[in-house]
This record gives C-alpha cells, structure tokens and sequence, in this order.
C-alpha cells in the first residue's frame, strides 16, 4: 500500500548525497580526532610549541560544514571550541534500530598547567526524512540554504517537542533519548524528524 505523503525517491536521493558529501569531510575529522584523543590520554599538557601547532592544524581544517571556531588563551590555560556538522548512528530506545543522523556537535579542547582535556557533545540532529522534505518543500534546496536553515537559533520548545524556525518554514521533531554509534548512556538530544513550510 503507497503511503499518501510519502518522499519520493529523488529527494530521498539528494538527501543521501548530502550525507555522503557530509561524510568525506567528517572522515578527515575522525582521524585528527583520534590524534587529539591520544594527547588526552597521556593524561599531562603537551609541550606549548606541539599544542600551538595541533590548534593551528585543527583551525585550518575550516569547511562549509563548520558553524564556528574559537581559540581562548588566558595566561596558562588554553580553549578551544568548535561546532560543526558530524555524522553518527543514533539509537533512540523506542527505535527499532540504528538510524544515520546528522548532528550539530560541540568540540572543546582544554589545556592548562596539569592536564588536557577532550569533550564531545551533541545535543542537536537532523534525520535523513527530515533533509529529504527540506529539499522536496522548499526550491531553495542548495546545500548553503540547507546549512544556513540548520544553524537557526530560533527554538520553541513545547513539553517533548521542538521546533526551529528558518527563513521560509521550520524543522520539527521531538526530544528524545538517544545513544550515538551505538555507545555510552542514553543523553537528551533534540531530534529534527521533518520539516515543514510555511507555505503548507
């Protein structure tokens, strides 16, 4: 039985290709993360001269896919944060299984006289069904335009339910427990099911 509103294949299509495009990128990230994770777990602050140049590396890994970058020194403490678009499998507790999602993550560094510490957080996503009707709703539907509507900062949030406001309509979802690739607790995290014009 054909669903009345279902996404035609070409926007589920466009959707994909904007995850696998997402990927290429996130893959580079993935391993200078690992490069970062390892100096944490030396469990001690490295040398300034190879933490200078970790940050500059970091720093100049700049794409289409970053929201913002910050570098904060203050005397002999050292931060650094990003936000930028990732990818992971996501595993709600009520979902039958693992789900592709692409998440708004949060990335800090800090370094001081004792030790540096690593934090990962994402407490934003966007589905692959929710891509896929934000291109099939709207004729804006570049990439820019899909990244511009994701950075919106205009929430409403009513009980579980969350909507983002953007230029020409809304992400829509739920906030729900979820555990990314299939590791760690179950944390809250704002989850963008669909989107929805304000044309109707």
């Amino acid at each position: 039985m054909k669903m009345k509103d279902a996404i035609p294949r070409e926007y589920f299509g466009l959707a994909r290709q904007f995850l696998r495009d997402l990927a290429k990128e996130d893959s580079k990230y993935d391993l200078f993360m690992t490069k970062i994770r390892g100096l944490e777990r030396d469990n001690k602050r490295p040398r300034q001269t190879k933490l200078d140049s970790v940050i500059k590396h970091w720093q100049g890994m700049e794409d289409i896919y970053r929201f913002n970058f910050d570098v904060n020194v203050k005397y002999s403490k050292t931060e650094v944060k990003e936000i930028r678009l990732t990818i992971a499998k996501d595993k709600a507790d009520h979902w039958a299984e693992q789900e592709y999602n692409i998440l708004v993550t949060q990335m800090k560094l800090i370094s001081n006289k004792k030790e540096l510490l690593f934090e990962s957080d994402s407490a934003l996503s966007f589905s692959l069904h929710a891509i896929a009707r934000r291109i099939q709703r709207d004729k804006d539907n570049c990439t820019a335009s899909i990244l511009r509507d994701m950075k919106s900062l205009d929430v409403k949030i009513n009980l579980d339910e969350v909507t983002l406001k953007t230029e020409t309509g809304c992400w829509h979802g739920k906030i729900i427990m979820i555990r990314s690739n299939g590791k760690g607790e179950y944390k809250p995290c704002a989850c963008m099911r669909t989107w929805l014009s304000d044309e109707g």
